[in-house]
């Protein structure tokens, strides 16, 4: 078994991501568009294990200014822990373990770059895999579900071009931490009030099949969802599709919530989705805009959750631009 650096996924690469169940305690995912996610990162290096045409583990890393991003971190099965793991299976672990430890350090050695990873707090075994390879945690993300019913369209909302919206949220973003511009991802919108541009964001479309959901009762919750009336409009666990939105600027002060929530709900409507999600670091500035955003059911229900952000090498004070696409 060998590392394998490559710049761009193999079939055996797309197979392992593909297929992959994120999360452990809580919720558990699958990506269903995992391979066209693949076509939107931004310089990436796919380090892969392989074994004759397999690949049983793959570490992908966005190449970015200042930093490495660590965008999968994926296993096969053999290689995930179990209480009834037998020794041989435990010393295979072991062994890849500390490949795996060699590897990260010769890139931060070499490299002189951090490399930082988002880490669900309750999924306890990447928590602890995290700690072994010397990541420790720098701050905790906000994650906010917006979700309507009914969304309704406006001819407020105008989608823009990236050259059109780049240099509003350059200028509010550019000076925070791990900021980064992907032309490749996402679709710019804004919105405009009597033909003046107030509000813009960037929109990500994501696509998961949810197999459980947090607490006691999440997989008999999942099967349940269908025939719960209002959420099953919301959430769809078979296909559940969905956007993201990063990137917010409010361009006028006197902009109020009323028009936040427009802008988004116009948003929703426009992808022809129920429920968007967004992280925002809480020490950023631009975070009070959206203080007063009527999230929806789907927030009432599910509540302001925490990412960790976790750093391993030398880290940068926040506050952090938190790109969406990267939780996709």
């Amino acid at each position: 078994m060998d590392f394998v650096q490559q710049d761009w996924p193999s079939e055996a690469v797309k197979t392992l991501i593909k297929n992959t169940v994120l999360g452990s305690n809580g919720t558990r995912y699958r990506h269903i568009n995992a391979i066209e996610q693949l076509k939107k990162l931004d310089d990436p290096l796919y380090f892969s294990l392989m074994t004759k045409e397999s690949c049983l583990g793959n570490i992908t890393l966005c190449q970015r200014k200042d930093s490495l991003y660590l965008r999968y971190f994926t296993f096969h099965d053999r290689f995930q822990a179990s209480l009834n793991s037998n020794k041989r299976e435990k010393s295979r672990r072991s062994t890849l373990k500390e490949h795996v430890s060699e590897f990260l350090n010769s890139l931060t050695s070499e490299k002189k770059q951090a490399i930082y990873a988002y880490i669900e707090p309750d999924n306890i075994r990447s928590i602890n895999m995290a700690k072994e390879f010397g990541f420790s945690p720098k701050a905790d993300i906000a994650m906010f579900h917006f979700s309507r019913r009914f969304p309704k369209e406006s001819r407020q909302f105008k989608i823009l071009t990236f050259e059109e919206a780049i240099p509003f949220i350059r200028s509010q973003y550019g000076n925070q931490t791990y900021y980064f511009e992907n032309p490749k991802s996402g679709t710019y919108a804004g919105w405009f009030v009597h033909d003046e541009l107030t509000l813009l964001a960037r929109f990500h479309k994501g696509c998961w099949e949810i197999q459980s959901m947090k607490g006691r009762f999440g997989k008999v919750l999942i099967k349940a969802l269908p025939w719960l009336p209002h959420i099953n409009k919301l959430i769809t666990p078979a296909r559940h599709q969905f956007s993201a939105f990063d990137s917010f600027v409010s361009l006028n002060p006197s902009v109020n919530a009323k028009e936040v929530n427009a802008f988004l709900a116009a948003g929703l409507a426009h992808f022809k989705v129920h429920h968007m999600m967004h992280w925002v670091d809480e020490s950023s500035p631009q975070s009070q805009c959206l203080e007063n955003v009527r999230w929806g059911l789907l927030h009432r229900i599910i509540g302001k959750s925490e990412i960790h952000l976790v750093v391993k090498g030398q880290a940068t004070p926040g506050p952090y631009f938190i790109d969406a696409m990267d939780m996709l």
